[in-house]
């Protein structure tokens, strides 16, 4: 039989794992995972940071998940090497495998010079961070956050919720340039601001200053000293590869794999936050930190494994985050503008954005959608990605989905529509939508129920 090896306990794991299992009931299927935690719902870690979800509410699988599946798991498992179909433990143990899944994720980015180990000083890349957050914002009053991606973001949101004043240290002269275009980014500052989150850009962390072990605050490379409890670290994304550099993988800025998933090496496969992949748009190769990504990546990488033929179509949807409870996101060549491309932004003759809302298509020069921005009202977002992946002309966008996008009553009304709180998966609930009523996430599989949140409806976890 068959002997499947997976590295990586996070969601494009689990996911080849199910869908090896789908197509084989009968090989083995062994997961190496680096934490001592069974699979859990990463992206609610602020929550749980917040005190909005507790440790048991992360759980994203039953108890005998793993038996009930076959699946041998071994958590607190360090993998140190790769060679000649076989991994080396931390422990010096060896395991012989057929075929590999290199599923290790992302770490947030520590820049130069900061010592994650002082008293203070956060990320929020896994469940052991999250629990040392937790702790600390106990008594911190204010903190400090580096890095305006996706993990910078989760930090000020997560700050935020536990009523901790944040200063957001941007390096670029404008918030998020990687994604946003000005216009967002103005918006975004506002929408930050009115949260309470001080920002200062054009600066960068210039060196920590601590305490008796305790971090008393920082100075910037504009020479301001600010005092702070807390430093919170997110640099960009850094995927967990280094420990496979001799190993002869392609590796770029992660490693680098085909539409099967498949990496250069023989019966090796990667899939996730550490797997450099296609880009639709841009027709480049490239890194993505997103859990509907992974999700479907290891879908096709554990098919691949079974032996049955699947292909990645590509990324296209390169970021999808909650920005203070604010919609954002960002599809292929979202912050184009200008050059050879052609933007669409809305009515000429009506005044744009509106009520802090800012929609945004981009075609290139021939016509053909490569991308797009949602700020404040992602209702079309999956008909956008649809049709970037499509390689749709923007003169081909329908009157019907360019009125929901531009017209002028889009901006003071629009469908029930919620984030899955899991995958961030944007999906626009029915008409008849209401408070308990259960669904299933489309994308990653997860249970639902609706939920009021204010005035509008939201949906959260079943539990």
């Amino acid at each position: 039989m068959p002997r499947h090896l997976i590295i990586g306990n996070g969601v494009a794991g689990i996911r080849a794992a199910e869908a090896i299992r789908q197509r084989d009931s009968r090989s083995s299927v062994t997961i190496l995972s680096a934490e001592s935690y069974p699979f859990y719902l990463r992206p609610q870690l602020p929550r749980f940071v917040a005190g909005e979800v507790p440790e048991a509410g992360l759980k994203g699988k039953p108890k005998r998940y793993y038996a009930d599946n076959g699946l041998d798991v071994r958590l607190g498992a360090q993998v140190v090497g790769l060679k000649d179909n076989k991994v080396t433990l931390q422990d010096g143990q060896t395991i012989e495998f057929d075929t590999l899944l290199i599923a290790t994720g992302a770490r947030p980015t520590v820049p130069a010079g900061v010592d994650v180990k002082t008293a203070g000083v956060v990320t929020l890349g896994s469940l052991d961070d999250a629990k040392r957050l937790k702790e600390a914002v106990n008594t911190a009053k204010t903190a400090v956050v580096l890095g305006a991606g996706i993990f910078g973001i989760e930090l000020v949101n997560t700050l935020v919720r536990c009523g901790v004043a944040v200063t957001f240290l941007i390096p670029e002269a404008r918030f998020w340039p990687e994604a946003l275009d000005e216009i967002a980014s103005d918006l975004a500052e506002k929408h930050l601001s009115a949260a309470g989150v001080r920002l200062v850009k054009g600066v960068k962390l210039a060196e920590t200053r601590a305490r008796q072990g305790k971090l008393s605050g920082v100075t910037t490379t504009g020479g301001d000293f600010i005092e702070c409890q807390l430093l919170g670290v997110a640099e960009g994304a850094t995927p967990n590869v280094d420990f496979l550099r001799p190993s002869g993988l392609q590796m770029d800025r992660g490693i680098v794999v085909d539409a099967q998933m498949r990496t250069n090496l023989p019966n090796v496969f990667a899939a996730g936050d550490c797997a450099q992949v296609a880009h639709v748009a841009s027709g480049g190769l490239e890194t993505s930190i997103r859990w509907q990504n992974a999700w479907q990546q290891g879908a096709v990488a554990g098919a691949n494994m079974a032996g049955e033929p699947v292909k990645y179509p590509g990324v296209t949807t390169t970021a999808s985050v909650l920005l203070c409870d604010v919609e954002v996101v960002a599809i292929g060549k979202s912050n184009a503008w200008g050059g050879d491309y052609k933007v669409k932004i809305g009515d000429e003759t009506a005044e744009y954005p509106q009520e802090g809302i800012y929609k945004k298509l981009v075609a290139d020069q021939h016509g053909t959608l490569v991308g797009a921005l949602f700020l404040g009202n992602a209702s079309e977002a999956n008909d956008v990605d649809q049709l970037v992946r499509d390689k749709a002309r923007l003169s081909d966008v329908s009157d019907e989905l360019m009125k929901r996008l531009f017209g002028f009553q889009s901006y003071y009304w629009r469908p029930p529509a919620a984030f899955c709180p899991v995958c961030k998966l944007q999906m626009v609930l029915g008409p008849d939508a209401k408070e308990g009523d259960t669904l299933a996430c489309p994308a990653c599989g997860v249970e639902l129920k609706v939920a009021k949140l204010g005035d509008r409806l939201t949906v959260s976890l079943m539990r």
